[in-house]
């Protein structure tokens, strides 16, 4: 069919997309670059700038249909998981945004300030066939230009396939699958291990995983520098010192196989996860924790895990992902306002307990007093057998219920959390008060509405009297009436 002989109305759409792709998508990034976001997109991804295999692009993902986030997308994959993102605490507006590139690369909103920028000045902006974002410098070898700046040494929440992680480094997961935020968990390296954080109290940190180098291929020594990791493409999380001296190796499930790319993410609830793409999805191949109960906060502030279930530890309070068993913001025990409730459950401990403060009581009495004279501390666990007392110094996530006797929790409960829980609770029974009333409201209006047709036709009747007829006929008909009576 001659291309020319179409229809205008089907070939217009395909120059269009052709032609915003061409004017908004390209292989590096010059001065004088702008690019505001399309209304007219079929996908919520505007890719901007593509690596040379296709497989990468930095756009603007809309998020809630209002929101923009300049972030890296795996095109293969699902465009709602970035591998990085430049603004994911402060999202911008989709209507007035818009990226430029003027030495440096900014990320602006025409009502307000910039909302990010890269530090550093440079020639262009080129996006690798690994997924690093890079800032480039001419020099005078054009063959290797200087990096100014680069997306592999700023991650957010994924580290890709050969991109090291320091120990200047953070991963930080996002709030939730649909929140980009920063939210409660981290990951850094430290002097010999690798360690995951959950952040519940405004800068307490808590350790709830850590990966110990083994040191089985060579030793951590002085003066070489501090450790950093890297995913390998072969299956693996590696920890060097430097290039020949590798002092770690977490194998995943597919250790030795040679995957086409990798990726390890910390995920909203803490976990970590590594994925291999397998040419059509991401495959999990290793998972830090796989025991959800052991998980930092998998039941939420006050939450109680069996078995992967979930329910509250006050036993009353109904469970829902939603609410989770208390509600609100976590209050300081110190500040002498609030004051606070407590809590008691046996069968119960922490779960990650080899990691928390601890150390050797001679009773649960003990234990319970020294938590409940430091107004820093939130709760204790205490083990009947080892004596061991284990102190939590931030307000109290989810604990695992256990079968073992013995084990017993002893748990603040912020009076300000109570009050909130009275509150949900009387909201929810105001709400069913009323639904009754206007229920009893309504069938009210339906009875009366009823009563008085029914009233009218009454005394229609009474108001016209008997319909004219003969004699004969009321004859007939009150001899049909005997008969019924009979």
């Amino acid at each position: 069919m001659n291309p020319l002989n179409l229809p205008l109305k089907i070939l217009f759409p395909i120059f269009s997309l052709l032609f915003l792709f061409h004017c908004t998508n390209s292989s590096q990034i010059l001065s004088g670059f702008s690019a505001t976001p399309q209304n007219s997109l079929q996908s919520d991804f505007q890719p901007l700038l593509t690596d040379i295999s296709g497989n990468f692009s930095l756009g603007f993902l809309k998020i809630q249909q209002f929101s923009l986030l300049l972030c890296i997308m795996h095109l293969p994959g699902s465009i709602t998981e970035p591998i990085w993102s430049a603004n994911s605490d402060h999202l911008a507006r989709w209507s007035s945004t818009h990226l430029s590139f003027n030495d440096t690369l900014v990320l602006s909103d025409s009502r307000s300030s910039p909302i990010w920028s890269i530090n550093g000045d440079g020639d262009r902006v080129v996006l690798l066939s690994t997924g690093n974002l890079q800032l480039l410098r001419e020099s005078g070898n054009k063959e290797s230009p200087f990096v100014v700046w680069q997306s592999f040494d700023h991650p957010t929440d994924t580290l890709m396939q050969g991109q090291n992680f320091t120990a200047s480094m953070n991963l930080v997961s996002s709030l939730s699958i649909t929140d980009t935020s920063k939210g409660k968990y981290s990951m850094r390296l430290n002097e010999d291990f690798l360690g995951l954080y959950a952040d519940f109290h405004g800068n307490k940190e808590q350790l709830y995983w850590s990966r110990k180098a083994t040191q089985e291929k060579a030793r951590i020594k002085p003066g070489l520098g501090p450790i950093y990791a890297r995913l390998e493409p072969r299956g693996f999380l590696a920890m060097y010192q430097t290039e020949t001296s590798l002092v770690d190796v977490l194998a995943f499930e597919s250790f030795q196989f040679e995957a086409g790319l990798r990726k390890l993410r910390l995920e909203p609830d803490g976990n970590l996860r590594a994925f291999y793409w397998n040419n059509s999805k991401w495959v999990i191949d290793f998972e830090a924790i796989t025991d959800p109960c052991q998980l930092p906060s998998f039941c939420g502030p006050y939450g109680l895990c069996n078995n992967g279930g979930c329910s509250c530890l006050n036993n009353q309070t109904l469970y829902t992902p939603d609410w989770w068993c208390y509600t609100g913001q976590s209050e300081d025990l110190c500040n002498g306002l609030n004051g606070f409730r407590v809590l008691r459950r046996e069968k119960v401990e922490l779960p990650f307990k080899q990691l928390m403060d601890q150390g050797t009581v001679g009773s649960l009495e003990e234990c319970e007093d020294s938590c409940e004279r430091n107004c820093s501390c939130w709760g204790a666990m205490y083990n009947n057998i080892s004596r061991v007392c284990y102190s939590v110094m931030y307000p109290v996530q989810t604990l695992v219920e256990v079968g073992s006797e013995g084990r017993f929790g002893y748990v603040k409960v912020g009076l300000e959390r109570e009050r909130g829980e009275r509150n949900r609770v009387a909201e929810v029974v105001l709400l069913v008060v009323a639904c009754v009333v206007l229920v009893g409201v309504g069938a009210f209006g339906v009875w009366s509405w009823w009563h008085r047709k029914k009233q009218a036709g009454f005394d229609g009747l009474l108001q016209e009297g008997l319909a004219p007829g003969s004699y004969r006929d009321l004859k007939a008909v009150s001899g049909s009436v005997e008969l019924c009576n009979r």
